[in-house]
């Protein structure tokens, strides 16, 4: 690919999705600026890598690959198939049972249930430590609509049902050094979080990445104050919510 159908590219996913671009990045630098830091660390960078950070800075292009796996053809194999569809007993015994150190998990190919998020693992931390009895525990799991994930543990099934569908072009920008713990994966986790926001208030992408990067809870994010950076965006969306209406008053 020449220089040209990558910018056409960007064009093209700029159009589609604004929001990418609005997030921090590193600074786009100029010939003079690049010659400097080749003499300062005594490298001569490839034409093309200069002409990139000249229009784009150092941040990240990478591609999203999309995979289809046929969870039907799994299921109905001869693999070794666990799924759990509540957060039921059993479903706490074996997230225990691993948090525990337990490798039970290797008995199965594929296992399919509730991710242990933010929303169920406070119960599960306060029944292992003993606060909670396993009644009580169950009686507070219950009532959680679980978010589905499929664990593979078995090559054979991703090389059978996993199948490359397409790979999609998505920039990631990094954060301007003036933000300590800045990484890739916040990057991503910061985009979903404003597309979140941007429906809940019925905005664009836009002025949702505003209110963002202007809050108290990005603070607390990007500076590791407290535990809200481990929380789910939906999570962190709620205390955007309730941070709004407390300058509303």
């Amino acid at each position: 690919m020449n220089f040209d159908n990558f910018n056409t590219l960007v064009d093209e996913c700029r159009a589609k999705k604004p929001i990418l671009f609005g997030l921090e990045h590193d600074k786009i630098l100029c010939a003079e600026e690049i010659e400097q830091l080749e003499k300062t660390v005594h490298i001569a960078l490839p034409e093309k890598y200069k002409e990139f950070i000249m229009n784009y800075g150092g941040g990240y292009f990478g591609y999203a690959n999309i995979y289809s796996l046929d969870i039907d053809a799994c299921r109905n194999s001869s693999f070794n198939y666990l799924h759990f569809t509540t957060y039921d007993a059993h479903w706490l015994d074996f997230v225990v049972a691993c948090r525990q150190g337990n490798v039970i998990w290797q008995d199965y190919d594929i296992i399919e249930g509730g991710i242990a998020d933010d929303r169920v693992i406070r119960t599960i931390d306060l029944y292992m430590r003993g606060d909670y009895t396993r009644e009580e525990a169950l009686s507070r799991l219950i009532h959680q609509e679980p978010n589905n994930q499929i664990c593979i543990t078995n090559q054979k099934v991703i090389d059978e049902h996993l199948h490359f569908v397409d790979a999609i072009l998505l920039p990631f920008p990094s954060l301007s050094k003036e933000i300590p713990n800045a990484d890739i994966v916040m990057q991503g986790k910061y985009y979903s979080i404003v597309e979140l926001l941007a429906t809940r208030l019925h905005i664009s992408s836009l002025q949702a990445l505003d209110i963002f990067y202007n809050s108290e809870s990005y603070q607390r994010i990007v500076h590791r104050l407290g535990d809200l950076y481990l929380m789910s965006d939906a999570y962190i969306v709620d205390e955007l919510m309730r941070e709004l209406q407390k300058r509303q008053g």
